[in-house]
């Protein structure tokens, strides 16, 4: 009889209680499947988000609208974002990797140090310190050396060509412009090799000369055969003497940009989330608080949203196959046979709206816009071309 007392008291500790009617039980039971359903919606919406910078970017690089923006439109251009970001990443690895991971181990070490040395509390102290501190210096310089100056990346296929070249101000900020874009047109070029690129550097200084004419430029410009290298060599002097690169080069420098930042921003965030972690939210510091705040809510943010901007204006194919249209009264002539194509171009956009082709006349460029459903698009088959590089040719050819 003593023990009754005992065993009710066990009896009521083995039991649970009973779950509130609010609960994950409760809100399983009448909607089955709804954490998943909030999940799949949370990644949808991140990818259509970040479908959506990348695809205003590039939009904005070439000045010209391409589809319709609608979610499946964004979310697929999200997953060519990942796709072109996995693959870059690789591609510079694959080129530099001893050096490339002997530069992440020596980023992650602070953090990997607050994770396997908590009992050392000098070098825990130290490793806080180091943490922060490459985040808020490695996240400052990759939205001020690499991400900020895509900004002057725009309008490349409706502005005129000494307006891409021309410095919007002056310091250090139009001077990164001016490389950036720089490397970007060279990277249109026809350069391949370093026979081509001696070439346009020796034009390029003997068009400089101290008391060269008019003609004695023209002559020494027109040693370079293609059109669109002699307008580089002319847009882009000094910096053709100074620091010449290839084509190839060109996208390699702005691959390993792009790789950069991606590696940089990310080891950014593992630290900022360690360095939580292991504090146990503990920031005694005031002056690694006050870092810390800095570097995780304004740094971070601007850092990560700045990456899929960034790929839309350096990263991002300008290809797009040509096509021919040809009009409902055009489709069949007299005889039954079809009519010959018309409107030839470059598709440059497909959707709900109609198709899009693109031309140059005169160095302007004409966008037709065929909303008609029975209007005809002849897609030529590996034809795909590079619209930027086409554009710039086009008139560079008008004005040389």
């Amino acid at each position: 009889m003593n023990n009754a007392p005992g065993k009710v008291e066990q009896a009521k500790q083995a039991c649970p209680p009973p779950a509130s009617a609010s609960g994950s039980t409760g809100l399983s039971e009448p909607l089955p499947g709804l954490r998943a359903w909030l999940s799949a919606l949370k990644v949808v919406s991140l990818l259509a988000a970040v479908g959506f910078v990348a695809k205003l970017a590039h939009e904005q690089m070439l000045g010209i609208q391409l589809t319709d923006w609608s979610a499946l439109d964004l979310s697929l251009f999200a997953g060519r974002w990942t796709i072109d970001t996995l693959t870059t990443l690789l591609d510079v690895l694959a080129q530099s990797h001893y050096l490339s991971l002997l530069l992440i181990l020596l980023c992650l070490s602070p953090a990997l140090s607050m994770i396997f040395m908590q009992r050392y509390i000098r070098i825990l102290r130290v490793s806080r310190f180091l943490g922060i501190g490459f985040a808020t210096v490695g996240l400052s310089f990759v939205i001020v050396h690499y991400e900020m100056p895509t900004l002057a990346l725009t309008d490349w296929l409706t502005a005129d060509l000494s307006h891409l070249a021309s410095p919007t101000n002056g310091g250090h900020r139009a001077a990164r412009e001016e490389v950036v874009r720089f490397t970007y047109f060279m990277s249109k070029t026809d350069i391949e090799s370093d026979t081509e690129l001696d070439a346009m550097k020796n034009a390029t200084d003997a068009a400089s000369t101290p008391g060269s004419t008019p003609a004695s430029r023209e002559a020494a410009y027109a040693q370079i055969h293609n059109v669109l290298d002699r307008k580089a060599a002319q847009l882009f002097p000094k910096l053709i003497r100074d620091c010449p690169i290839t084509a190839p080069q060109a996208q390699v420098e702005m691959n390993g940009w792009y790789s950069t930042s991606l590696w940089i921003t990310g080891i950014a965030l593992f630290t900022l989330v360690v360095f939580v972690s292991e504090s146990g939210r503990d920031l005694e510091d005031k002056i690694i608080s006050a870092f810390y705040y800095f570097a995780a809510f304004v740094l971070l943010p601007v850092g990560f949203a700045l990456l899929p901007y960034m790929y839309g204006k350096l990263i991002c194919s300008s290809e797009f196959p040509k096509a021919t249209v040809i009009a409902p009264s055009q489709q069949k002539t007299a005889n039954g046979n079809q009519g010959e194509d018309d409107n030839p171009g470059i598709l440059i956009g497909q959707g709900d709206k109609g198709y899009r082709l693109l031309s140059i006349s005169n160095a302007a460029t004409i966008i037709q816009v065929y909303s008609d459903p029975n209007v005809k698009v002849n897609i030529k088959p590996d034809s795909n071309q590079d619209i930027v590089k086409y554009v710039l040719s086009e008139k560079a050819k008008a004005t040389i």
